[in-house]
C-alpha cells in the first residue's frame, strides 16, 4: 500500500513543527508519501471554501474543536473544572462550531469526500445528519472499547454497542458491573459482561494517554477507507449519522452498520440513548437539535446556567463565545466536584 499524502491543516502555526515530526514517521522506503501543512480556520468561510475549492482530498478528518475536552485537567479555575465534571453535554457548543463549518463548506461546494469527525462523534453526527451534513463516522469511543476486547480475543467476531459517556469509566475503573446494562459485547454471537472480561485486568491511564486508544483505531479506520483490499469490522461513533457507538464494517472501502445477534435495532437506539444521559444529552430533535437533561441543568452553575438550554448546531458558536468570556472572567466561584458527579 502507497504511503498517504497528509496535509495537517490549523489555525496555529504550531501545525507545522507536528508536520515535521509526522514526516519523520513515515517509512523511510516510502515510494511516495509526504507532509505538508497550511494555517487555516475553518471559522473563516470564505477562507475555507476556497481552500476546499482546490483539493482533490480522498478523506477528511476532523480533530478540531474550540476548546479541548481535557481542557478541565489543566485549566484550574473553578468554573473551567466544574465543566470538565459534568459530561461532554456541557461542553457541546466548543465541539461543534469547527465540523458545521467544515460539512457547511463541503455541502456548499458539493464535495462528495467522506469526513470523519473525531469531534464527539455519538452526539455532533447525528446532530448534524438531522441538517443534511451528515459525517461518514467518527473513530475512537465505541471503537475504542472494541480494539481493547480484539484484542484480548483474538480472532473472535466482537460487537460493541455503546456510547462515548461510558468509554472512560469501563478503561479507567476496576470491574463497574454496574455499566454491564449501557455497554453491550457480544462475542460470537453471544452476549457478555464486560465487567467478566476484564475482570483481571488493571485499569488504563486516565485523561488524555487515552487519546493514544483513539488513535489506533482511528489508523484502522482510515487504512480500510482509503485501500479497498482491507476488510476491517470494528465498532463506530456516529455511523452514518447515527446517535450512539454501533458494530460496523469496512469493505471495499464502504461502511456498512452491522446487526446485533442479541439486540434488535430498536434496543440498540434505546441502549445508546440511555447511556447518553450520563453525558447530559436528554435527546436529538428532527431538526439537529440538542436537548439536555435535567440533571445536567441543574447541576450547572448560576453563571454557565445558559449551557442547559437546547442548542441547533448553528447556535454553537455563538454559544462557545459566551462561555468563553464567563470562563476569562471567572473570579473563583465554581461548582463543588461532589457535587458535579452527582
Amino acid at each position: 500500500m502507497p504511503t498517504p499524502e497528509i496535509t495537517l491543516v490549523s489555525r496555529s502555526t504550531e501545525v507545522g513543527a507536528i508536520a515535521s515530526l509526522v514526516a519523520a514517521m513515515l517509512p523511510l522506503d516510502r515510494s511516495t508519501g509526504s507532509v505538508s501543512w497550511v494555517q487555516l480556520d475553518l471559522l473563516d468561510a470564505t477562507a475555507l471554501c476556497c481552500y476546499l475549492g482546490g483539493q482533490e482530498a480522498d478523506i477528511f478528518i476532523n480533530c478540531a474543536s474550540l476548546r479541548s475536552p481535557w481542557a478541565h485537567a489543566t485549566d484550574m479555575r473553578p468554573l473551567s473544572k466544574a465543566l470538565g465534571e459534568l459530561g461532554f453535554g456541557a461542553q457541546l457548543c466548543a465541539q461543534v462550531p469547527p465540523i458545521y463549518a467544515l460539512m457547511s463548506a463541503i455541502e456548499e461546494l458539493g464535495l462528495s469526500i467522506p469526513v470523519i469527525n473525531c469531534s464527539f462523534p455519538d452526539a455532533i453526527n447525528p446532530m448534524l445528519a438531522a441538517t443534511g451534513k451528515a459525517p461518514l463516522c467518527g473513530i475512537g469511543n465505541a471503537g475504542m472499547l472494541h480494539r481493547v476486547l480484539s484484542t484480548r480475543l483474538p480472532g473472535a467476531d466482537v460487537r460493541v454497542t455503546a456510547h462515548h459517556s461510558l468509554v472512560q469509566l469501563l478503561l479507567t475503573g476496576s470491574c463497574l458491573s454496574y455499566l454491564d446494562a449501557d455497554c453491550h459485547i457480544e462475542v460470537d454471537g453471544v452476549h457478555l459482561l464486560w465487567s467478566e472480561l476484564m475482570r483481571d485486568t488493571v485499569p488504563m491511564a486516565r485523561t488524555v494517554e487515552l487519546n493514544w486508544l483513539a488513535a489506533t483505531h482511528a489508523i484502522d479506520v482510515i487504512e480500510a477507507l482509503l485501500f479497498p483490499q482491507l476488510v476491517r469490522q470494528t465498532s463506530l461513533p456516529g455511523p452514518l449519522g447515527v446517535a450512539g457507538g454501533y458494530p460496523c464494517r469496512i469493505q471495499e472501502g464502504r461502511l456498512e452498520m452491522m446487526p446485533s445477534p442479541t439486540l434488535s435495532p430498536l434496543e440498540m437506539i434505546s441502549l445508546n440513548e440511555r447511556a447518553a444521559r450520563r453525558d447530559g444529552i436528554a435527546g436529538i430533535g428532527d431538526d439537529g437539535t440538542v436537548h439536555f437533561t435535567y440533571e445536567m441543568q441543574e447541576a450547572l452553575p448560576d453563571s454557565l446556567g445558559f449551557l442547559g438550554a437546547s442548542m441547533h448546531p448553528s447556535e454553537a458558536l455563538a454559544r462557545y463565545q459566551r462561555l468563553d468570556q464567563v470562563l476569562a472572567s471567572s473570579t473563583g466561584v465554581g461548582l463543588s466536584c461532589e457535587s458535579a458527579g452527582s
